[in-house]
């Protein structure tokens, strides 16, 4: 502040000129001249009016011209897990430093912890956590064991509930009725009323089984007692369907044209004596040639059924029957 004072006539004029500086950016205000309270006298760095306690916060809040100079920001810090080396960077309670790349972090490298094998989260631990809810979205399911979610030989976890486990036991066994070559060989059927019956849930969802069986034609005395039936006895939801092939599984050999279409029931019978597309069909009667009379041959063939479920299916536990039967419900 510069004062002078002016004598005109009577009248005295003191004129004041002040001088300020203005506040040139920072947290504070500018300050004076005066103690510091550290012993010494200076004047407080542009900016600083009211100091505090120095945050991380990349400011310089104690007006020491230092920012955030009581934490390691900037510095390299070691990864963790997934979490690779970065650098340390404020935290968001602006009390302490977090490395870049770890949770929360500018360049976050962390996940859900999932059974992987992998530390996800970044924590120091692999796969830590309910080892039935690290799989809950896993398509197999099941519980985590060394890096992979798995149910134990011959379980299928469905229903995805904690507490469960893999609920749905699988029938047949995994490893059986795979393919056409290697179907479940249900032995000889032959044409005196004899039935077989098999159970399974063809779990998992998109599971195919196939059964052999062969229908055995005994010899006939003046009627073909063969009549082939394939059906569910249960069939829960109407989940399932079979697909038919004669002594073979192309669907060159899917007998009358189905091709491969599922069905519900089928039936393939010689017990009858019927004109079908022009053709003399059946066996019943059947002897000696002469007119509307067939030959007795034996037609013994071996038949193979595939079980699948429906397109939009749910899967379920719930097991199927099927029944196949022969000469069980003969024409006389």
């Amino acid at each position: 502040m510069i004062s002078r004072s002016l004598v005109s006539g009577r009248t005295l004029m003191r004129i004041t000129l002040l001088l300020s500086i203005g506040a040139l950016g920072g947290s504070c205000a500018q300050g004076g001249a005066g103690s510091r309270g550290d012993g010494g006298s200076g004047v407080r760095p542009l900016g600083c009016a009211d100091p505090s306690p120095e945050i991380c916060d990349s400011r310089d809040n104690d007006c020491d011209g230092l920012t955030d100079e009581d934490f390691a920001v900037g510095m390299p810090c070691s990864g963790v897990g997934v979490c690779t080396d970065g650098m340390q960077e404020c935290d968001e309670t602006g009390m302490g430093v977090r490395c870049s790349t770890f949770p929360g972090g500018s360049l976050d490298r962390s996940s859900a912890e999932s059974c992987d094998g992998l530390d996800n989260d970044c924590n120091g631990r692999i796969d830590d956590g309910d080892p039935e809810s690290l799989c809950l979205s896993d398509p197999i399911g099941g519980s985590c064991e060394a890096g992979a979610c798995a149910c134990p030989p011959g379980m299928v976890d469905l229903d995805r509930t904690l507490g469960t486990g893999c609920e749905c036991a699988l029938v047949p066994a995994a490893d059986e009725g795979t393919s056409c070559e290697a179907a479940i060989d249900l032995g000889d059927l032959p044409d005196d009323g004899s039935l077989i019956s098999v159970e399974g849930n063809a779990l998992p969802a998109d599971r195919e089984l196939w059964y052999r069986v062969r229908a055995l034609d005994l010899p006939d005395a003046g009627c073909d007692a063969t009549h082939l039936r394939a059906r569910f006895a249960l069939n829960p939801m109407d989940a399932f369907e079979l697909i038919p092939f004669m002594g073979g599984c192309t669907e060159a050999e899917a007998p009358c044209g189905l091709g491969l279409e599922g069905y519900s029931e089928f039936e393939w019978a010689l017990d009858l004596r019927s004109t079908i597309d022009g053709v003399l069909t059946g066996q019943c009667p059947c002897g000696a040639q002469m007119m509307d009379t067939s030959e007795c041959v034996d037609d013994t063939v071996e038949i193979f059924f595939q079980i699948r479920r429906r397109a939009g299916a749910a899967p379920s536990c719930d097991l199927f029957q099927l029944e196949i039967s022969n000469a069980a419900m003969t024409t006389p």
